[in-house]
């Protein structure tokens, strides 16, 4: 609904800027913005700013409302159906600026809180130790938490392929440092990169779980398999790989419980649908 609803409005807009005969750097230098934005709006990648609609209603001799709706409405046409239709359009529009300045906000406030606490942990330790030792591990911890927080205000595409994509890589640093500062090596090439790659791609795989599939016995059986074959299975070759023994049987009791359990909700699903 709401990439229709863009769409619309950027062929409304791309539709009248042509018929006056502008270019987007004409158009944009008369409402005050940039010819890239008006190339986003066109392309239905982005809406106008709710405060930029009068000014564009006004240089184009529509109304807001049709702006919105990304279409022109003639008299005949102004029927109750497509006025509230209109209405509605435009409630969801002030709803999405209202959220998105909300984003941004919260984003301003948690960015300074986060920088505060990173700025006190160093202080302290300068303060107490003359060096900055401990304090990389909570400064570590806190870029992490602002790196995953931050990607709130991405674009809906890909955002989730994003946010795993700058964990994993936010993981890794984390883990560097802390092979550096504990004076020991070895370990993390062989060991916490693909451990930490498999348990980032079975956290996205269940997360797109949730998105794709509605029926929650269904989820959760598909959740025990990749459960079984990521952390339970995948794990333990890793770490037999590099030498590191851990009992066999316990590994084998987890990996036969999650079997079973995704043959178990798999049975259920079937017989409650």
């Amino acid at each position: 609904m709401q990439n229709l609803t863009e769409e619309r409005t950027g062929r409304l807009i791309r539709e009248l800027r042509l018929k006056a005969g502008w270019t987007q750097k004409e158009l944009g230098a008369k409402i005050g913005i940039s010819d890239k934005a008006i190339s986003k709006w066109e392309r239905g990648l982005s809406f106008p700013d709710i405060t930029l609609l009068p000014r564009l209603a006004e240089v184009f001799h529509v109304t807001v409302g049709e702006i919105i709706s990304g279409q022109r409405l003639s008299e005949p046409a102004m029927n109750p159906e497509l006025l509230d239709s209109v209405v509605a359009d435009t409630l969801v529009y002030s709803q999405r600026d209202t959220f998105s300045k909300g984003k941004r906000i919260f984003c301003l406030i948690f960015l300074t809180l986060i920088l505060s606490a990173m700025f006190l942990c160093a202080v302290i330790n300068l303060a107490v130790d003359h060096q900055l030792s401990w304090a990389y591990y909570p400064i570590g911890a806190l870029t992490i938490v602002l790196a995953l927080t931050l990607a709130v205000v991405l674009p809906k595409r890909r955002r989730l392929e994003i946010v795993m994509g700058i964990l994993e890589v936010s993981l890794m640093i984390y883990l560097a440092m802390i092979e550096k500062l504990s004076d020991t090596s070895g370990w993390l090439l062989p060991l916490a990169l693909p451990i930490s790659l498999v348990s980032v791609v079975c956290l996205y795989l269940l997360l797109k779980l949730w998105l794709w599939m509605k029926r929650k016995w269904q989820i959760l059986s598909w959740s025990m398999l990749i459960l079984a074959l990521g952390p339970a299975l995948s794990i333990q070759s890793i770490l037999s790989c590099n030498g590191i023994q851990r009992p066999m049987t316990s590994d084998w009791i987890l990996l036969g419980s999650l079997l079973g359990a995704a043959l178990l909700f798999h049975f259920i699903d079937r017989v409650r649908r």
